[in-house]
């Protein structure tokens, strides 16, 4: 499995939802009442992270390639789908390439394989 950026991509998707909660945090008044609030934010912050950095994950093991070999044959694209990905930490939603062999009536998703 590749995972070249996805390190970075959740990484930087935590240090901008806390830097922004930060910043919303020094414009009100801190009490106790407030700190249910400030914890569903970092909650939050830290899910929508790990959604950012699946869908990297995903999006660099999937092919972009026009064709591809799949069991020996050569399978060319079809198009780019759309997809939602429910995972524990969200929903991630992106394209994925469909692809299907000159002789097959069958079309298939490589990131699924």
């Amino acid at each position: 499995m590749k995972t070249k950026g996805v390190t970075n991509t959740i990484l930087s998707s935590v240090r901008t939802g806390v830097v922004n909660q930060l910043s919303a945090i020094s414009k009100r008044l801190f009490n106790g009442a407030n700190i249910q609030i400030l914890e569903e934010g970092f909650f939050s912050t830290i899910g929508q992270s790990g959604v950012n950095g699946l869908g990297d994950l995903f999006s660099c093991n999937d092919e972009f390639e026009r064709i591809i070999m799949h069991n020996g044959q050569r399978h060319y694209r079809k198009y780019f789908s759309r997809v939602r990905y429910m995972t524990l930490l969200g929903e991630v939603i992106m394209k994925r390439g469909i692809y299907q062999a000159n002789q097959t009536k069958h079309s298939i998703c490589p990131l699924e394989h």
